[in-house]
């Protein structure tokens, strides 16, 4: 009897609790970086739904006595923790648009890098954009604001009540347009300034035909580029942490 008592009154309620931050955990951006071991993470995970959990307590089910009601809540937590944290994986996923269109405009889109976060081959000005969004995610708060956001998705997600998947997908699909207005808006110096190389040397290549245009014009695409991106780089930042901080505030408190 005392053993079923303490697994209804903390076991059981603290399980689910970590079960939704400990999914949460696993993509939010920074902390699922992989050069944080595994064990770090588990034990802030732990230590956070310990913080929570007398939070949420009035919040949670009693221990159900059915299997197949213990599996469904399981999944629905992971659900639910995966899929707030997803929304906060797409602010770094921003950088990345940035970079790749920044690398298009600048001719370093064959200069590719292997990114041991993302364990796939991206571009120099991607991956530069990456780190410093990564850094900018910690100076910004953001993981304290994402974990206020788990905190209260229990008014919103109560345990066990799969959300709504019609509406769901409508906000990450909107929430993935806005990412890409942004991550243009953070390219545009290096877009507008590429563009205009290229129409340089366009009109120099009909004027003159014999100078090999393409040869002048890719050195200095690059070198206008990083003239341009160290001019620059203090207002794309600028403007990727008031967006990021806006999304984030709108997205997890609302």
């Amino acid at each position: 009897m005392s053993d079923n008592f303490i697994a209804q009154l903390f076991v059981f309620p603290f399980f689910l609790v970590f079960i939704r931050m400990g999914a949460a955990m696993m993509i939010f951006p920074g902390l699922s970086d992989p050069s944080i071991s595994p064990r770090i993470r588990i034990l802030l995970a732990l230590t956070t739904s310990f913080v929570m959990f007398p939070i949420v307590y009035p919040k949670l089910p009693q221990l159900p006595t059915q299997v197949s009601v213990l599996v469904t809540l399981v999944f629905v937590e992971v659900f639910i923790g995966l899929f707030m944290a997803m929304g906060a994986r797409l602010f770094i996923a921003v950088m990345n648009v940035a970079g790749d269109v920044m690398s298009f405009m600048s001719g370093f889109q064959a200069a590719t890098l292997f990114d041991p976060r993302s364990a796939s081959a991206t571009t120099a000005p991607a991956s530069l954009l990456i780190m410093i969004a990564t850094v900018l995610v910690f100076a910004l708060d953001l993981p304290h604001v994402m974990i206020a956001a788990v905190v209260s998705s229990y008014d919103i997600f109560p345990p066990g009540a799969l959300p709504n998947l019609g509406d769901s997908a409508m906000s990450v699909v909107k929430l993935i347009g806005d990412m890409y207005v942004v991550g243009l808006k953070i390219a545009a110096p290096i877009v507008v300034v590429g563009f205009l190389t290229y129409a340089g040397f366009g009109i120099l290549n009909r004027m003159v035909p014999s100078v090999q245009a393409f040869f002048i014009a890719l050195p200095l695409t690059i070198v206008m580029a990083l003239f341009t991106l160290g001019l620059t780089l203090g207002s794309m930042l600028t403007l990727y942490a008031e967006e990021m901080r806006g999304h984030a505030i709108i997205l997890f408190q609302e």
